[in-house]
C-alpha cells in the first residue's frame, strides 16, 4: 500500500487527534491507520473515538498503530508539501523530500469501525462547539452531560449539586431522544472542534451505547447511555426572564471566584434595593453588593467558580426568573444557569 499525504493537512489532523486523546493513556499515545474508501486516521481516549480520511490509497487489511510522537517529530520543520507512506508486512516507511522514517509495526489488528446509529438531528460543527462548551462549563471529572429533546428542540444539560447549565442547540430535530455522556470526553469534543475550526453540516445519531457526530470530513462516537431529561426542566427551559440583572452582577461573581477557594460557597441575596454577595471560608470573609431596581427577590447558595465559568460564556445582558424554588439566569442566546433557591 502506498499513500501520499499533504503535510499541512496531516499536521492539522494530528492536532485534532491530540485533542481527542487528551491526557488519556488508553492508547499509549498511538493513532491508527486503516482502509475505508481511503486512508483513515483513528484516535481515541477509550470513550471518544474519531475517524478521519487523510488520503486516498490502495486497500489493505487491518489497523496499524503508530506513535503520534514519531509522526509529530518527523513533521517538525518539514518543508515538503507531501509525504509518502508505504506499508509493508512488518514495517512502515514514511518519506519526505529529504528524509526517510522506517518503523517496525506489530501485526495489524482488526479495524475498529463506527457502530451503526440512528439519525436524530442535524446541525453544524460551530453550533456543537458553542453548545457543548457552555453545557460543560461548570462540570468536573466524573460528571455527565445530557443532550436530548424538549418540545421539538434539542437541549444540553450540565448538572452539578449547585449549578445547572442549560442551553439550546440550534438544530433540526429528527427524532426524540436523550443521551448522557462523560464530562472528560465532551470537553475533548470541544477542544477537537476548536482545532477543526470550520463550520460544516453535521449529523447527530445515537445507538444504545454511543452518540455520533458525523461530517463529510470526520466522524466521532462517544460512549454513554440512553437517559432522560428531568421533566421539571421542561417549563424552565422555555420560560423567559422578566427582569434584567444589573451590569455589575458578573463582576462580583468573578471577583468572589478569584478570592474564594474552589469548594467555598457564595450566598447571593436579591432584595428590593440591592443584590448582596456573601461568603465565609476559614480566615476569609467576602461581602459585596450592587444596587438594583425593585422586582423579584431570591436567595441562593452556589459555587462562585462554577457560576463564573458559566457566566463567562454568556452575553453581558442577563435576565432572571424565579419559579418553584429555582432561580434562572439567562441571556438572549438561549443559554441559562439554573440555581436552587434557598427559600424554595
Amino acid at each position: 500500500m502506498i499513500a501520499r499525504l499533504k503535510v499541512q493537512q496531516l499536521e492539522r489532523w494530528l492536532r485534532f487527534s491530540d485533542r481527542v486523546m487528551g491526557s488519556s493513556e488508553y492508547t499509549m499515545g498511538n493513532v491508527y491507520f486503516s482502509y475505508k474508501d481511503g486512508l483513515i486516521l483513528r484516535s481515541t481516549d477509550g470513550c471518544l473515538t474519531s475517524w478521519v480520511k487523510v488520503a486516498d490509497c490502495q486497500p489493505f487489511h487491518g489497523e496499524i498503530a503508530i506513535s503520534t510522537r514519531l509522526l509529530r517529530g518527523f513533521l517538525m520543520g518539514e518543508s515538503s508539501q507531501e509525504l509518502e507512506l508505504e506499508l509493508f508486512q512488518d514495517y512502515l516507511i514514511i518519506k519526505s523530500q529529504h528524509e526517510v522514517l522506517r518503523v517496525k509495526i506489530a501485526t495489524p489488528k482488526q479495524r475498529e469501525a463506527m457502530q451503526p446509529f440512528e439519525e436524530v438531528g442535524e446541525t453544524t460543527t460551530k453550533q456543537i462547539l458553542k453548545a457543548f462548551d457552555f453545557a460543560t462549563a461548570s462540570l468536573e471529572e466524573g460528571d455527565m452531560m445530557k443532550i436530548g429533546s424538549l418540545r421539538n428542540q434539542i437541549f444540553l444539560v450540565g448538572s452539578t449539586p449547585t449549578v445547572l447549565n442549560l442551553c439550546q442547540l440550534e438544530a433540526n430535530l429528527l427524532k426524540d431522544f436523550c443521551f448522557a455522556m462523560p464530562y472528560a470526553s465532551t470537553r475533548r469534543i470541544v477542544k477537537s472542534l476548536d482545532v477543526y475550526s470550520l463550520d460544516e453540516k453535521t449529523i447527530l445519531g445515537i445507538s444504545q451505547e454511543k452518540f455520533t457526530i458525523l461530517t463529510k470530513e470526520f466522524g466521532m462516537q462517544v460512549c454513554g447511555e440512553m437517559d432522560k431529561i428531568d421533566p421539571r426542566l421542561e417549563e424552565l427551559a422555555f420560560v423567559k426572564g422578566e427582569e434584567v440583572l444589573p451590569s455589575g452582577f458578573q463582576k462580583f461573581v468573578s471577583k468572589a471566584a478569584v478570592i474564594l477557594p474552589k469548594d467555598a460557597t457564595l450566598k447571593i441575596t436579591k432584595t428590593k434595593k440591592e443584590i448582596r454577595f456573601f461568603a465565609s471560608y476559614g480566615t476569609i470573609q467576602y461581602r459585596g453588593f450592587v444596587p438594583c431596581s425593585e422586582g423579584l427577590e431570591f436567595e441562593t447558595e452556589v459555587s462562585a467558580h462554577k457560576l463564573r465559568s458559566a457566566l463567562s460564556r454568556m452575553s453581558s445582558r442577563l435576565f432572571v426568573h424565579v419559579q418553584d424554588g429555582y432561580v434562572k439566569i439567562s441571556d438572549s442566546s438561549n443559554r441559562s444557569v439554573i440555581l436552587k433557591s434557598s427559600e424554595g
